[in-house]
């Protein structure tokens, strides 16, 4: 990495088997190998952290610099100040190298439904992308990612995570900081930040440093077991009989629903669309809110996206995304929704699940559904639940989907 390009980042600092630096282990379950940090520095640390709230209260945050690890002794009270030093955390940009360390540092991420392990590699291989590592004592203990999108005008916060050892040390912020100025020295073109965010106590807090609320992207998760699953076939068959016996009931039979292809966007890129299904003409893409345009759309399609529409003319009624990868506890099919209409909703969703069911898998299938339009959300938990028989699936980060921008 050219040391022209970064402000603070710092080279990854070589671990000695001798000296004062511990000898890495390897985990014998895992097979990672890694330079484990100390019991009594662990402590030091989670003692900081605690002093800090407890005198500062819970938005207090370690600022103040110095050349030493904070030490503990004897004769310190119980209430004096106990600081983490600026400069034992490093900061410095991710290589294919890091993989096992960040899997390891990442154990436990969304509830087992974790994307990156799976998207790590092409990340570090994306020229639209920046992933930052934050390192305390050579170990791992935070992660953030930049993705650069709408022309090189907007980035996406993604993938912000910070070893379950090491939060409430500030790590997560000075880690985000350290992002944005990468990115305003990579990408000068870059003039907006925008991010997903699932805990609704911070939206006001991000209000407050300029950033507003742009759409909400709700997601709803359900799981398809082995155990209840049968077989692939049987899977689809079963939805199918049920969806059959909605338009027996004189129900209204779902309109045809066709993948579409780079020669058949421009059915879907006019602006009747964007006005009809979108909010601020963004839309989703896995979690990502993009601009409604030509780029973005492309971009998804190489990068493994199906893209699916209804076959209205001149232009579509409805849209949708859909990717399956693996996730830690099984496979995730993602869909991205764009519909107004109940009787699109289910149209789309039963695609989807034949695709989904096309997985030849004996793992656990976990199908995540966001939708651009919230009035749609009852409609997806209903005909996911009791036409295409998934169990609901409940993740802390499901639902609220809010959507916030703000000036980088």
């Amino acid at each position: 990495m050219d040391g022209t390009k970064r402000e603070t980042v710092l080279e990854p600092a070589p671990v000695s088997v001798t000296g004062t630096r511990q000898k890495t282990v390897t985990d014998p379950a895992t097979g990672v190998t890694y330079t484990p940090l100390s019991p009594p520095r662990y402590r030091e640390l989670q003692h900081a952290s605690n002093e800090i709230k407890h005198q500062d209260g819970p938005g207090a945050q370690i600022e103040k610099k110095s050349h030493h690890h904070p030490q503990l002794s004897s004769n310190r009270s119980h209430h004096s100040e106990l600081t983490m030093p600026r400069d034992c955390l490093a900061f410095r940009l991710a290589t294919h190298d890091d993989f096992a360390g960040v899997v390891a540092m990442s154990e436990g991420v969304y509830g087992g439904l974790d994307y990156l392990p799976s998207h790590y590699h092409a990340f570090i291989d994306d020229p639209q992308r920046l992933v930052v590592l934050a390192e305390l004592d050579c170990q791992i203990v935070g992660l953030s990612s930049a993705f650069i999108v709408d022309g090189g005008e907007v980035y996406i916060e993604k993938a912000l995570r910070v070893a379950e050892s090491c939060r409430g040390l500030g790590i997560s912020r000075r880690l985000t900081e350290h992002v944005d100025r990468l990115v305003r020295s990579h990408f000068p073109t870059v003039e907006r930040k925008r991010k997903l965010v699932a805990d609704a106590g911070k939206i006001e807090s991000l209000k407050k440093k300029g950033m507003e609320v742009v759409c909400r992207l709700p997601t709803t998760t359900f799981v398809d077991e082995p155990n209840s699953r049968g077989s692939q076939s049987a899977c689809a068959i079963r939805a199918a009989n049920n969806i059959f016996g909605t338009i027996e009931n004189n129900l209204p039979t779902l309109p045809e629903i066709r993948r579409l292809h780079a020669n058949d966007m421009p059915s879907v890129l006019r602006p009747e669309v964007s006005r009809k299904l979108l909010t601020n003409g963004l839309m989703s893409g896995r979690w990502d809110a993009l601009n409604f345009c030509e780029e973005n759309f492309l971009y998804l399609f190489n990068n493994g996206f199906s893209l699916f529409a209804d076959d209205t003319e001149p232009f579509v009624e409805s849209f949708s995304f859909g990717k399956c990868f693996q996730v830690p506890s099984g496979l995730q099919y993602f869909v991205d929704l764009h519909a107004s209409e109940e009787r699109h909703v289910k149209a789309h969703l039963f695609k989807h699940f034949a695709e989904m069911c096309r997985c030849d898998t004996e793992l656990p299938i976990y199908l995540t559904v966001s939708v651009a339009e919230e009035a749609m959300v009852e409609a997806v938990e209903t005909f996911c639940s009791e036409v295409l028989c998934l169990r609901p699936f409940d993740l802390c980060h499901d639902s609220l989907g809010v959507v916030v921008e703000g000036k980088l």
